[in-house]
């Protein structure tokens, strides 16, 4: 079936520039040493999605990232088709008997345009992240 969104959307229907770009959040990382039963510090990881725009698709977008959390384990978003629904991004992974979906929403607090990870019903974590990596909640700033 092909959709025809342009006689169906209004401008104020599809993202405005802010919702697309680079943003990141820089967080410490801990490995546990099992040679001395320890919590160890290995620095600092920066957390980077980005989300590109598709010619003549304002509705459409690729979006892709790798997130690091604590043991080094990771969440992984490969390089995803999102699809504009009124103020966020929506990435759809369908799965035999149920629906992973991952919500990407860009907002303006305090003068910077952040994004917000939301991971509906934690399906989506469940696909695509190690043991210690999650989605829901995450907040980036743009670059």
């Amino acid at each position: 079936m092909a959709w025809n969104f342009s006689d169906e959307l209004s401008l104020s229907d599809l993202p405005s520039k802010s919702a697309f770009g680079k943003f990141s959040q820089t967080s410490q990382i801990s490995i546990y040493n099992s040679g001395t039963q320890r919590w160890e510090d290995t620095g600092e990881a920066k957390n980077t999605v980005s989300i590109h725009s598709v010619a003549n698709k304002p509705y459409l977008s690729i979006i892709e990232g790798v997130l690091i959390f604590t043991n080094a384990h990771t969440c992984d978003l490969g390089e995803s088709k999102a699809i504009w629904s009124q103020n966020h991004w929506v990435i759809n992974d369908d799965q035999p008997n149920k629906t992973a979906e991952l919500r990407l929403y860009p907002a303006t607090y305090k003068g910077q345009t952040q994004l917000l990870l939301r991971d509906m019903d934690d399906q989506y974590r469940r696909l695509h992240c190690g043991m210690r990596g999650y989605f829901d909640g995450i907040v980036l700033e743009r670059e």
